[in-house]
């Protein structure tokens, strides 16, 4: 999923894991950011992080202007109420003016 958002802005991106999940409910979602930020004058920021039974959500401010952030969401869920299954998702935020 790839998205844009203004240096200025804090927004939240959210992915939606219903179909990946058939059935079963989220225990664990960690966000992380994946591109290199030690040199950017404004780093992207995790804010906040949420989650539900079948949705999770990061929200984020900052970036430098014209870069690509890939961020990472790992979720853990239980399979038949006693394995735990883990899936990742990606997205990428394009940062404007």
């Amino acid at each position: 999923m790839k998205f844009r958002k203004s240096y200025k802005a804090t927004l939240d991106y959210s992915i939606i894991w219903t179909s990946y999940l058939q059935g079963e409910s989220i225990h664990t979602s960690t966000w992380n950011i994946i591109t290199d930020t030690t040199e950017d004058e404004t780093p992207l920021e995790i804010v906040l992080t949420k989650q539900t039974t079948d949705k999770t959500t990061v929200v984020v401010k900052g970036g430098d202007i014209g870069k690509k952030y890939r961020l990472g969401n790992i979720v853990e869920y239980v399979k038949n109420d006693d394995k735990y299954l883990v899936d990742k998702r990606y997205i990428e935020i394009q940062v404007t003016e």
